[in-house]
């Protein structure tokens, strides 16, 4: 625009010294009229006119142009933001009406509360520990309000649910659950009973896991995983056996099979036993 505007004062100076220059040809030779001279310096001021707006509506198509391009800018990235928001926002709430597999979250609970819909839906899930690691759990989604892990390494708390082979059921609540990590022998601290069941496991509180090949129990007379084909945290040896053998039929003083003693203060076999988590509320 700079140039345009001194071309254009360049133009009016020549034309302003040509028209001096007729003006004086006028007095020198007076061949020509003042009328036909100022006739003559009418159509030359016209043409620059026509030639200044020329410049300057071109000059203002550059401009809307350019306004034309960020507008549309401005335009497409607000559309692009508006379309990946939304879908994203579809594709969680469609990911909480698909199949129960492809819905993850940080432990069943978490899934539960992000998608209400999977209430009484029990089932596998994914969960995550958050460095997008996933690993698939059983949740039970109708128990007490759902959201409960069946297999947990944090800390939480914890439900049994247990039934008799005569369709009897019990249950134990633990409200301090948390098992170690490998380097402590997946410790178990577990405190804090109620429920139907009586308490049998706080008497496994601070054992370490144990299996046939790996005994961390506190009996000094043998391994309890070998001796109950069993696996479990045990002291010396153990007062719920949640891993024990099943079989068929209600049995009782045998010690190897799946028991909860204090129920009936019997080593009676369960048809049934369930150990859920959730984190604490």
């Amino acid at each position: 625009m700079g140039r345009h505007i001194e071309l254009l004062i360049l133009i009016l100076l020549l034309k302003s010294t040509k028209e001096q220059v007729l003006f004086d040809d006028l007095d020198d030779s007076q061949q020509t009229s003042k009328e036909s001279a100022m006739h003559f310096i009418r159509n030359e001021l016209q043409q620059i006119r026509q030639s200044v707006m020329k410049i300057l509506l071109q000059k203002l198509e550059d401009i809307k142009d350019e306004l034309n391009r960020k507008i549309s800018t401005e335009i497409e990235n607000v559309t692009k933001t508006i379309v990946e928001n939304f879908t994203e926002t579809l594709e969680n709430k469609l990911t909480c009406f698909s199949h129960s597999t492809l819905i993850s979250g940080f432990d069943c609970s978490d899934i539960l509360k992000r998608c209400p819909n999977t209430k009484k839906k029990d089932g596998v899930y994914n969960i995550s520990n958050g460095s997008n690691k996933i690993k698939a759990v059983y949740c039970d989604m109708t128990t007490d309000n759902g959201g409960w892990t069946v297999s947990s390494v944090q800390p939480q708390e914890l439900r049994v649910d247990m039934e008799r082979f005569n369709g009897e059921k019990a249950y134990a609540v633990y409200s301090t659950f948390s098992v170690g990590n490998e380097a402590s022998k997946y410790i178990l601290q577990v405190n804090e009973y109620v429920g139907t069941a009586g308490d049998s496991l706080s008497y496994s509180n601070n054992s370490k896991f144990s299996t046939p090949d790996q005994d961390n129990d506190a009996w000094s007379s043998g391994n309890c995983a070998t001796r109950y084909r069993s696996a479990g945290w045990f002291s010396t040896c153990f007062l719920a056996n949640p891993n024990g053998q099943y079989t068929d039929s209600e049995e009782i003083a045998n010690l190897g099979y799946v028991s909860w003693y204090h129920w009936k203060n019997s080593w009676i076999s369960l048809k049934l036993i369930q150990l859920m988590s959730r984190p604490r509320a």
